[in-house]
């Protein structure tokens, strides 16, 4: 779906962010901060924008990500044969 999407910036050079999780034991330690932030910083130097999503029902993820500074871009919807549709909330930073 990402291609589908209107993005604030329109560029190949983009850096998507796959995965973040924290264990739950830590949450709330600014981990979740320290990995954006490093994402970040890796991709500075050849990328435009960073790029994710969560699912849309994710709350904190989706409070850690507008806190940071992500710029939500729309929800999609996903069919997974394993667990049917899942919708999603895409995410774009602008570095």
């Amino acid at each position: 779906g990402y291609e589908t999407e209107v993005w604030a910036v329109e560029t190949d050079k983009v850096a998507v962010t796959h995965l973040i999780a924290v264990s739950p034991d830590h949450r709330g330690e600014g981990i979740g901060r320290k990995l954006l932030e490093q994402a970040r910083e890796s991709v500075r130097d050849w990328a435009d924008v960073v790029r994710l999503d969560t699912l849309a029902n994710n709350a904190p993820a989706k409070s850690l990500y507008e806190g940071f500074g992500f710029r939500a871009a729309g929800d999609i919807e996903v069919e997974y044969e394993s667990v049917g549709v899942k919708r999603f909330t895409l995410y774009e930073y602008v570095l």
